[in-house]
Formats: structure tokens, C-alpha cells, sequence
């Protein structure tokens, strides 16, 4: 058997200490709204670990709800956060394909989240409409016709030109809202 040192000891002491502080008053650079919503930083949204990547996302078509005219939403994994709200800071994983597959976007690639205000038009109709009343946890699938997209419009990628996405398109969207605040 061997014998623990002092400096073992006091080590193993301050390692309980740090994750007991942890535990009574959370992690350091986080607090809570007053409608207990966690705000997080920005450099902590990318320590975020997303499980869009691994969560098998075949949904039915009875899965599939239509809160828009055209716009199809199944949410695959309901979440049990803080709800998405106009107005406020929302922050997903998404993955984006073409009706054929092709995958044209993830901000997993990127290991960044995208952050935007909720109902500021800041994203395509489709995208924002998708996510309505979605919880943080959630993860979805959003179909989404060119008229709630980009409509007839090609979207080029911006430092060489390409057609990513080409007018017309349905797009499809993997999506895992990570954060709320406010």
C-alpha cells in the first residue's frame, strides 16, 4: 500500500473544493436571467458539446408538423430549456442539404454555434419559423420551400463565386438549439 503525501492530500482536498464551488454557485462567466434562462458566454458556446452529430435524425412523416404553409418541422429530441422568444440571443447547431443531400453548411464544421437574435429577420423566414417555441436541447429537422428560403435566388459563396445553394431549392436543416439568453 503506499502512503499519500501532504501535498497528495491537500491536492485531492482542493480538487473536491474547486468542483463542490462548482457545484453551489456554477461555472465561472455563467449566470441566469431573471426568468432562469443560463446566459453563457461566447467563447463558452464552442466548449458546447452538440449531439446533433450523433442523433439519428429519420424522422416519420406523422413526426412532421406544419406551422407554416410549406414549411415541414419534426422535432426529433424536445428539449427542456429555456424557450426560444423573440427578442432573444438563440445560439444552434444546424446542418444545412439540399433536397438532393448535398450538404452546403454546419456550423459543426466550423465547431462554432450560430448565434442571432430571435425574430430580428436575421435569418430566412423558414429557419426562424422552424424554431418557434423550440426549447434549448432541442433537436429538429426543418424542410423549408424556396418561397420561405431564398426563393428564386442563387447564393453564391462569397470568395470564389460558386452556386451554393441554387435558386428554387427546398432546403433541409438539422438543428440543435444550444442556447438562450437574453
Amino acid at each position: 500500500m503506499q502512503h499519500l503525501t501532504i501535498k497528495t492530500v491537500i491536492g485531492a482536498a482542493a480538487g473536491l473544493a474547486v468542483v463542490a464551488l462548482f457545484f453551489w454557485y456554477g461555472v465561472p462567466g455563467t449566470a441566469v436571467s431573471p426568468q432562469g434562462a443560463q446566459v453563457i458566454g461566447q467563447d463558452q458556446l464552442a466548449s458546447i458539446p452538440s449531439t446533433l452529430g450523433s442523433v439519428g435524425l429519420n424522422p416519420q412523416d406523422d413526426q412532421f408538423t406544419e406551422p407554416v404553409p410549406g414549411l415541414k418541422v419534426a422535432e426529433i429530441i424536445v428539449g427542456a430549456g429555456a424557450e426560444v422568444q423573440s427578442g432573444k440571443s438563440v445560439s444552434v447547431h444546424y446542418i444545412g442539404r439540399l433536397a438532393d443531400g448535398t450538404q452546403f453548411d454546419s456550423s459543426l464544421d466550423r465547431g462554432q454555434p450560430l448565434t442571432f437574435v430571435y425574430g430580428q429577420g436575421q435569418l430566412i423566414p423558414g429557419f426562424e419559423a422552424g424554431i418557434a417555441d423550440a426549447r434549448v436541447g432541442s433537436v429538429l429537422r426543418i424542410i423549408i420551400p424556396p418561397s420561405l428560403g431564398y426563393g428564386t435566388n442563387d447564393v453564391k459563396d462569397p470568395s470564389s463565386g460558386t452556386v451554393i445553394i441554387p435558386g428554387n431549392s427546398t432546403l433541409t436543416f438539422d438543428v440543435e438549439i444550444v442556447a438562450v439568453g437574453q
